[in-house]
């Protein structure tokens, strides 16, 4: 018997998440044995490289997996019906009416067809994914910015992200920078926890349909 849509989503993307999770904890393990200041550099890059592999590779899947549901337009949320269609559409900064018109009538009169839905190339992280560009790619999936947190604790996730970002950015630019292992385990605990809660608000997405306009 062949797998659900929802089953190969939720496999694939327990996969995503599990191989990077268990990579990241077994480095952590030997920082903190070795305590080697070249390893804590070495799990400060490793830490982004999940955190923007794992968001850009989440999203795709989350996005490729909505469209082989093949729904209609008229059946989706906006942003996954401009998704579809934004190969057609001309950019909005247009002052003639005539192409906007165009565009309009392009949408409406596309509502019954079924969605194909873009996922690669659409995803950009700019190699850089500090909290803003986060944003901007949870608004593509529709999932809400602020429904990140770290419960009662006072560290806000754009805070940990972006100070992330610039540790990373000035690692690769041969910058001296100064870290111990009480702050890489710090940084591994939030970024461990922004992971899961991403892939859990990505599993209800698909798991609850949000991506349908109807949707609750």
């Amino acid at each position: 018997m062949a797998s659900s849509p929802k089953d190969v989503f939720l496999d694939d993307l327990m996969n995503e998440f599990a191989w990077r999770r268990k990579e990241l904890r077994v480095l952590l393990n030997v920082v903190k044995q070795k305590k080697e200041p070249v390893l804590f550099k070495a799990g400060i890059t490793m830490i982004y490289a999940h955190w923007e592999g794992f968001v850009k590779n989440s999203c795709e899947l989350y996005l490729k997996s909505v469209s082989k549901l093949k729904l209609k337009h008229r059946d989706l949320k906006p942003h996954f019906i401009a998704l579809s269609l934004k190969s057609k559409m001309p950019k909005l900064k247009q002052n003639d009416i005539r192409i906007l018109a165009t565009a309009v009538e392009e949408i409406l009169g596309s509502l019954e067809n079924k969605a194909s839905i873009s996922y690669k190339g659409v995803i950009h992280t700019r190699s850089n994914l500090k909290y803003d560009v986060f944003e901007e790619i949870l608004f593509i999936i529709g999932i809400p910015s602020n429904a990140f947190s770290f419960g009662v604790e006072k560290k806000k996730p754009e805070d940990v992200v972006n100070d992330l970002v610039s540790l990373r950015n000035k690692i690769a630019h041969g910058e001296y920078i100064h870290i111990d292992v009480d702050y890489l385990e710090e940084l591994h605990k939030y970024m461990d926890s922004l992971m899961y809660q991403m892939k859990t608000y990505v599993e209800n997405a698909f798991v609850l349909e949000e991506y349908l306009e109807d949707a609750s």
